[in-house]
């Protein structure tokens, strides 16, 4: 396969390969990632390069289950170090998203929006780190 990789996955991996570090914002579906998550990552360790390597990531996401997106999230942080990605470890945001957690202009009710500004600022001091 990898001789024959596709221009489009090519310039995929160039673009996240340019970046510092990358945030996964996933759902969660059937307490899991979706398949297109683990496609989208399985094609930056193809093509003969593995842009993952020394890859800082945070990992976040919502779903309307109890937990959020905290199943996905766990089975994200399993198989990712092995393939050498540098994963923020704390803190967690995995939203839990019900009628009122988005307001009519797309705005996160002022919870959601609290703890999503720590993470970005925790993350932030990830990057640099």
């Amino acid at each position: 396969m990898d001789e024959d990789f596709p221009q489009i996955m090519t310039e995929y991996k160039a673009k996240v390969g340019a970046q510092d570090a990358l945030l996964l914002v996933s759902p969660e579906h059937n307490q899991s990632f979706p398949a297109g998550v683990k496609n989208a990552l399985d094609i930056l360790t193809r093509g003969g390069t593995n842009e993952l390597q020394g890859l800082k990531l945070g990992i976040t996401g919502a779903s309307p289950g109890r937990f959020g997106t905290i199943n996905g999230q766990s089975q994200l942080r399993q198989f990712l170090p092995p393939l050498g990605v540098k994963i923020m470890g704390a803190p967690l945001l995995a939203v839990q998203v019900g009628k009122d957690t988005f307001n009519d202009d797309g705005t996160a009710d002022e919870r959601t929006t609290g703890r999503a500004q720590e993470y970005m600022e925790a993350f932030a001091r990830f990057i640099e780190t």
